[in-house]
C-alpha cells in the first residue's frame, strides 16, 4: 500500500502527541510519587480507588502475587499502578513510573514469565459529537467519560494542536472546553490516565458549539 506524504505526515505528527500525552501522564505519576516519598525507599502512589482482586486480569492478579509473595522493593507503587491502570501508554509503563530515578532496585522481568498475556489491547470508539446554533462563541464541550460506567473522568487529557493551549485538562466532572478559532474542521487526542486514547477530527460551522462525548476503555491489565 502507498501512502501519501501527507498522510505519513498525519500519523507521525499524530504519534508524537500521543507521546507528548503520554509524557504528561507519566510526569503527573512520577511527581505524585516523588512528593510523598523519599527517592531511597520503596515508592508508593495513592490515585484513584484501586478495583476489588475479584475484578483483576488474570495477568494483574498474578504479578501482583508475585510482588506480594516476594515482598519485593517498590511493591506498593507497582501493585497500585497494575490495579489502576496507570501505566498504560507510557513507556516502560509501571516499571518507569515506580523504578526510574527513584534509586529503588527493579525485580528481574523473567520473575514473571509465568504469568499470562496482557491480551488485546484496549480500544476506545469515536466521539459523540452533537452540534447546536448559539450566538456565543464557536467551541467544544468536551466530556470525558468511562466507555462502560459513563462515569466521568476527572482530569482527562485533551490535545488540539491548532489551540493556543494546546493540551485542555478536563475538571472534577470530566469536562474540558475549547475555544474553536481560525479552521472549522478541529483534530482532537483525548486521553485520560488508565484509559486507552481516542482519535478523531470534528468540524465546528460557524456560530456552533458541539457538544464532544469521549468514551474511554479502561486499560485495566495493560501497561506493566
Amino acid at each position: 500500500m502507498r501512502v501519501s506524504c501527507g498522510h505519513a505526515r498525519s500519523i507521525a505528527v499524530a504519534a508524537g502527541v500521543i507521546a507528548l500525552l503520554s509524557a504528561v501522564v507519566a510526569c503527573q505519576r512520577t511527581t505524585e510519587r516523588s512528593a510523598d516519598h523519599p527517592r531511597s525507599g520503596p515508592a508508593v502512589v495513592h490515585t484513584s480507588a484501586s478495583l476489588g482482586t475479584d475484578s483483576l486480569t488474570p495477568r494483574q492478579q498474578c504479578v501482583i502475587a508475585e510482588f506480594e509473595r516476594g515482598d519485593l522493593p517498590g511493591r506498593a507503587c507497582m501493585v497500585e499502578c497494575i490495579k489502576d491502570g496507570s501505566g498504560y501508554g507510557i513507556g516502560g509503563g509501571c516499571w518507569h513510573v515506580c523504578y526510574a530515578y527513584t534509586g529503588v532496585p527493579m525485580p528481574r522481568p523473567e520473575r514473571f514469565d509465568h504469568c499470562p498475556d496482557s491480551g488485546p489491547e484496549p480500544v476506545s470508539p469515536s466521539p459523540i459529537v452533537a452540534c447546536k446554533a448559539s450566538d456565543a462563541r464557536r467551541e467544544l464541550r468536551v466530556r470525558f467519560v468511562d466507555a462502560a460506567t459513563g462515569a466521568p473522568l476527572a482530569a482527562g487529557m485533551l490535545f488540539e494542536p491548532r489551540s493556543p493551549r494546546g493540551v485542555h485538562i478536563a475538571d472534577s466532572l470530566g469536562l474540558a472546553v475549547v475555544p474553536v478559532e481560525g479552521a472549522s474542521r478541529i483534530r482532537l487526542i483525548g486521553q485520560a490516565r488508565g484509559y486507552s486514547y481516542v482519535m478523531d477530527s470534528i468540524t465546528v460551522a460557524e456560530s456552533t458549539v458541539c457538544d464532544v462525548l469521549l468514551r474511554l476503555v479502561s486499560a485495566r491489565g495493560h501497561g506493566f
